[in-house]
This record gives structure tokens, C-alpha cells and sequence, in this order.
């Protein structure tokens, strides 16, 4: 099968020695991070890379379809904030359907995308430290040339994904291919494209990579977004055993920043205020409204668990949410989602396990993380 956008070459070649290595246990977390169960319905619109010529400019679309994915989401839900939703829709990031929809030509031109395709981490660094700009401005054309052609990006174009860097703070670590399947965010693999399904899912081959995409969840089968459809289908399905590339890059977003107008000095007070009111009534919660009943559920499931679930401690106990009730609000008195976690001075084992390191992130998989690091405590004993 001819490349259809990897440049191994090229990735040996910009490979620094700079890239976040993801080791087992707690990893940087995105702030817009959506749960496994919803990740397939925030997916963008699949289309194809070879309209006309082929574009060779997989792994752009790949990183745009992860950064779209988790905007539209957070958009969804409020965690994008209203001035940054607002600019995103004045800015023309949003089409006429309400989605937030990305130039994978502008992360392909600023990466240096050939005939020959391109490397993984040239796109999503170029991302990282160059923004997103709307899809409209630099729609897909039918030549590779006309198509990639560096005078269609203008100064504007620039300022504006400067504007989105500013606001939206972009992260990427490299992730060992053996940890695929431990690691539940989504992906941007390079892999062999493609042998023949069977019963709809693509088989294990050892032939070397040709393509990459966006691997969004592993459940039973990995399941991948990609650029070639079959009947106007662009989700595909890969045996459990699927060979990938030795590793790929799971990105993140950081942080989101305001850039408020510099007459708007009275906001910037606002903000300070809701701060710390937010933080009176509850930093894991995000300002969202308690229940009227929470207090007595809380009370009762710390009667029956009076210890820390990682360290055992008996003060400074607080009953965390495992899925955020501002995300999940019909899970705030469920038993099943609560777990105790201590607020001691050093430890804080609710920030380090519940929120990893940041009451904007949540833990999904806090409860499998307590366990082993139960686990190796037992063992080094």
C-alpha cells in the first residue's frame, strides 16, 4: 500500500528529546477532557483527504479531529468560558450546525506537509505553539499545490491562531504504544492502512505505518476517526491486538484565558470575586449548586468509610465525586460515585487523586489509581 501521509524519516529527524514521556501512573489530564462514554458522539465530521489529489495531511486532520472533539464538548457543557465561547463564534470558528469546526490546511502548511507526508509531531507542535484558525478560511482544494500553497496563509490568519494560542493552552506527551490501551484519552497513532475487515473490524498486521488518526476510546476494540470512508462512514474499528506505530502523542489542552478588553477593568474584579466565592462554597465543585440533600448523603457515607481511601487517614476527610456532579448532575447522591479522600496538609490526597493536581480536572479512573497505588505501598512493604 502507497503512503497515504507518514513520514517516518522525518519524525526520526524532528524527534528532540522534548516530548513529555507518559509513564505509568498519573498523567497530565485535560481540562476539556471528555468521558469515555461520550466521546464518540462529540466526534467532528469525518472528510476525505483526497478529494482531488491525495493531500497526504493525515496526522493534521487527525490533531484537528482531537481539538475540535474536546472544544465541542466543553462548549456543550460550559466549561469553555462565556468570552472565549463568544469569540470562537464571532471569530467564525463555529459553522452554521453550532459546531466548532478547524483548518487541518493550516496545521498541514505551517507543518511543512509533502508529497511524502509528513512526521507526527511536526503537526501537533505546530498547534501547540501556533493555534487553530477556522476551517473556512482555508478550505480543502483539489490540487496538492494549489492546495498547500503558503501565499494562501495571511496575516490575519496568523494573528487569529496567535489570539486562539493566548487563549487555549495547548500540551502533548508521547505515549509507548503498549500503553494504548491503559491510557483512555484519545490518541493520534500512525498505523497500516489497510488490510480487508473481518466481520467489520480491521485485523492485527505487521506491515510498517502509512496513515494516521485519531484513536478516541479503546472499549473492547480500538476504535479510530479517519480520512478514507466506507459508504460515508468514517469510524473504523481495530482488532484489540491491532499493531500501531512504537508509540503516538496524546494531546491536551492546559489552560484557558480570558483576554478581556483593556477598558474592561470592572471584569477583571468580577472575576477575582467569583473566585473566591466559588472557593467558599467548594473548589471541586466548580461553582455548580449542591443538592438540597447533599449534606445528609455526604454525612451518612462518611460515617460508614471514616478513613482516607489512600493514606487511611481520620482528619480532613471530604467525600469526592469519582464523576463530577457538574458534568453528571444525576450522579451527586449516588453511593456508587462517591469515595473519601483526605485534605492533609502534604498529602492532599483529594487534589493529587481526585483532581490530579488541579480542581479544573477530574480523575476518571481514580478508583483503579488508588488501587495501585495501595497496591505498590503493600509491595514495597
Amino acid at each position: 500500500m502507497e503512503n497515504k501521509g507518514i513520514n517516518w524519516t522525518k519524525e526520526l529527524a524532528e524527534r528532540d528529546g522534548t516530548e513529555y514521556k507518559h509513564l505509568k501512573g498519573i498523567s497530565p489530564v485535560s481540562i476539556f477532557a471528555i468521558p469515555v462514554d461520550l466521546r464518540e458522539k462529540y466526534l467532528p465530521k469525518g472528510e476525505l483527504q483526497n478529494i482531488g489529489e491525495e493531500k497526504m495531511d493525515c496526522v493534521s486532520r487527525a490533531v484537528c479531529n482531537w481539538c475540535e472533539s474536546e472544544l465541542n464538548y466543553a462548549c456543550e457543557i460550559g466549561l469553555v468560558s462565556k468570552e472565549n465561547k463568544k469569540w470562537l463564534e464571532n471569530s467564525g470558528y463555529v459553522d452554521e450546525e453550532g459546531r466548532i469546526v478547524l483548518s487541518d490546511v493550516w496545521v498541514a502548511i505551517g507543518s511543512g506537509t509533502t508529497r511524502e507526508g509528513n512526521s507526527l509531531k511536526a503537526p501537533i507542535d505546530f498547534a501547540r505553539k501556533n493555534g487553530m484558525i477556522p476551517k473556512k478560511l482555508l478550505p480543502q482544494l483539489n490540487g496538492f499545490d494549489e492546495n498547500y500553497n503558503p501565499d494562501r496563509v495571511t496575516d490575519k490568519m496568523r494573528k487569529l491562531g496567535a489570539e486562539f494560542f493566548k487563549r487555549f493552552t495547548i500540551g502533548y506527551e508521547q505515549v509507548a504504544e503498549l500503553q494504548f490501551s491503559e491510557n483512555t484519552d484519545g490518541v493520534v497513532v500512525a498505523l497500516y492502512a489497510w488490510t480487508e475487515p473481518v466481520n467489520g473490524v480491521y485485523p492485527k498486521t505487521d506491515l510498517g505505518p502509512t496513515h494516521s488518526v485519531y484513536r478516541f476510546v479503546k472499549i473492547v476494540n480500538h476504535s479510530i476517526l479517519d480520512n478514507y470512508d466506507i459508504a460515508g462512514v468514517f469510524i473504523k474499528h481495530l482488532a484489540k491486538d491491532f499493531n500501531f506505530m512504537d508509540y503516538g502523542y496524546r494531546l491536551y489542552f492546559i489552560s484557558q484565558q480570558n483576554l478581556l478588553k483593556k477598558n474592561s477593568w470592572w471584569l477583571d474584579i468580577v472575576q477575582i470575586l467569583k473566585s473566591f466565592f466559588r472557593r467558599g462554597l467548594d473548589p471541586a465543585s466548580l461553582g455548580a449548586a449542591r443538592s438540597s440533600k447533599w449534606n445528609k448523603i455526604r454525612d451518612e457515607f462518611l460515617g460508614r468509610n471514616p478513613l482516607c481511601s489512600v493514606c487511611e487517614r481520620k482528619n480532613d476527610l471530604i467525600v469526592h465525586h469519582q464523576k463530577p456532579f457538574h458534568i453528571y448532575p444525576d450522579l451527586e447522591l449516588r453511593e456508587s460515585n462517591l469515595v473519601v479522600l483526605c485534605e492533609s496538609a502534604g498529602m492532599n490526597c483529594h487534589i493529587t487523586f481526585g483532581h490530579l493536581g488541579n480542581f479544573k480536572n477530574y480523575n476518571p479512573n481514580v478508583l483503579e489509581d488508588i488501587k495501585l497505588f495501595n497496591k505498590k505501598v503493600k509491595e514495597r512493604l
